[in-house]
């Protein structure tokens, strides 16, 4: 039997991430950036171009993750894998040009969702 127990007092409350920020507003805080894994692939293109001007290592390092993923062909998957919705490897996106489609409210709470 487990020692720690697990709680989500904000989930418990049905708060949302919009919930928050709002909370955090009204009571005069920064808003932070929106965070997620640096290999995220529901990421907006104004995140990845944060983390490739502001974290070049980060961004390598994602690079090489999305390298590393496109060919899944030994686990069954015929079509190649890439972390940007572009479908082009992380390193060729253009992301000052790419219309940016999902902003950063994702208020779903989950990723994917």
């Amino acid at each position: 039997m487990p020692r720690v127990k697990y709680i989500y007092p904000l989930i418990d409350k049905r708060l949302r991430r919009s919930d928050c920020l709002k909370w955090l507003e009204t009571h005069h805080f920064p808003i932070p950036v929106k965070s997620s894994c640096i290999f995220c692939p529901y990421q907006a293109d104004k995140q990845w171009k944060r983390l490739k001007e502001n974290h070049p290592e980060s961004f390598e390092d994602t690079v090489a993750i999305d390298r590393a993923i496109r060919d899944a062909s030994k686990k069954g998957v015929k079509e190649l894998i890439y972390l940007h919705r572009s479908l082009k490897p992380l390193d060729e996106v253009d992301f000052g040009s790419q219309l940016d489609l999902f902003d950063e409210s994702c208020d779903g709470g989950y990723c994917g969702l």
